[in-house]
């Protein structure tokens, strides 16, 4: 998996959240501050997501912490970033 975001035109996001309007207003936040252009994949629950990180790349995932399917420390434990260089935010 590439780890270098530089190269890249577009950033691939995916947003692990299970309320819609909760994701409406991360979507719109990207978009005031991404600072260059994404593609935004939005699932509402852990195991899809976890589908999607094992056969697409993706520069950032933005995981919600209490998603029906799963507690957060679960949710982290289930997620290994392929980057060895990597930010966890809360």
């Amino acid at each position: 998996m590439h780890c270098n975001m530089e190269m890249k035109k577009q950033l691939e996001i995916l947003l692990v959240e299970d309320d819609p309007g909760d994701a409406l207003l991360m979507q719109a936040y990207l978009e005031e501050k991404a600072g260059k252009p994404f593609r935004l994949i939005r699932v509402d629950r852990l195991a899809p997501a976890l589908d999607l990180i094992a056969s697409e790349a993706f520069d950032a995932v933005l995981l919600d912490l209490g998603l029906p399917d799963s507690h957060a420390s679960k949710a982290l434990n289930k997620y290994t970033p392929p980057c060895r260089k990597f930010r966890l935010s809360f």
